[in-house]
């Protein structure tokens, strides 16, 4: 055994491999990355890949084939969250393949031409415009009326109370839910619709507002966004009606905001009694009440927590200002 210093072992042995740190003959080694590979060590650092050819790329210290390298750096598409390796689409902020950019009405390939937007996704150009139900959620193509500013199915456009079909009969919208006539008179006592009812208590009406921020990862892209939309609908009157009821708070809405694709949101509304505490009450009721419980667990599980500063989703309800008294203007002595 011989001892060489560094010159003398990189001039008679070779330099030493940047794969297995062994010596590299230069007559049979590879230069390649500012650094020498035996030729069978000179290989894509993507597993199960193979040797590198002329046309290799570096990347995060690794040396990776062109494909493994385009699929690193490549966005994630906006449908199946696989890699745009090349040849996709860009649409609404983010990037699709080509066979994921279709049409959410009938399913074929939208290709690169114009498109509409409906709920946030993209839709044909000129495609169908029959509406979809408020309830169910499916296009509304016949046996359908108007009411409360949507199209219903007649079959899902039914009274909250006894969920008997309304058709054509009259009915009365509280907190924005229908009820036949007969039933809001024994719910509430109350023959019309605006009048007030006896189990609301007594005190001004303080209006509360928030922004619940929706994490992209967690909802799972755009196509998540729009089935959460979903869930959301099915499970808001219930947990409207139970907050309502035992809690005392009325006209509790929630807008879905998409203008951001990358940061969606939900804004709530709603108002209560000037002496509760909504968010204290709130909270409460999200532990004690069921349909509540469902509905605070589906917000949760979607909450943006880098947006939160430590705070739960219903930490961003704020009271609304009182009008400002307007200022009297005075000569000056």
């Amino acid at each position: 055994q011989k001892l060489f210093c560094r010159a003398c072992r990189d001039e008679r042995l070779g330099p030493p491999c940047r794969g297995c740190g062994l010596p590299a003959p230069r007559s049979s080694s590879v230069l390649a990355g500012n650094s020498v590979w035996h030729a069978d060590c000179f290989r894509c650092a993507e597993p199960g890949c193979g040797p590198l050819g002329l046309e290799y790329h570096e990347h995060d210290g690794e040396l990776l084939c062109t494909e493994h390298f385009v699929l690193r750096n490549a966005p994630s598409c906006a449908r199946c969250e696989g890699p745009v390796a090349g040849g996709g689409v860009s649409a609404l902020g983010r990037a699709w393949h080509r066979e994921c950019f279709v049409c959410s009405d009938s399913g074929k390939p939208l290709g690169t031409g114009p498109f509409q937007v409906r709920d946030g996704l993209p839709v044909a150009h000129g495609a169908r415009q029959t509406p979809l139900c408020a309830e169910c959620g499916e296009p509304a193509d016949s046996d359908r009326l108007y009411a409360m500013g949507r199209f219903h199915h007649a079959a899902c456009f039914v009274c909250v109370h006894c969920k008997a079909r309304i058709g054509g009969r009259r009915f009365v919208v509280h907190d924005g839910e229908p009820y036949l006539e007969s039933c809001f008179h024994k719910v509430f006592g109350e023959p019309a619709p605006h009048a007030p009812s006896s189990h609301e208590g007594a005190g001004e009406r303080r209006h509360y507002a928030g922004m619940v921020p929706l994490s992209l990862d967690k909802l799972g892209g755009s196509a998540g966004l729009a089935a959460f939309s979903a869930q959301h609908q099915r499970l808001l009157p219930s947990a409207r009606r139970a907050l309502r009821d035992q809690i005392g708070f009325y006209d509790l809405h929630a807008f879905l905001l998409t203008s951001n694709a990358s940061r969606p949101g939900l804004v709530l509304t709603l108002s209560c009694r000037d002496h509760v505490d909504a968010r204290a009450e709130l909270q409460a009721a999200l532990g004690e009440l069921a349909p509540c419980r469902e509905w605070g667990a589906l917000l949760t599980s979607v909450y943006d927590t880098t947006c939160s500063r430590g705070q739960p989703w219903w930490g961003s309800l704020a009271p609304e200002l009182p009008p400002a008294e307007p200022a009297e203007a005075r000569r000056e002595p």
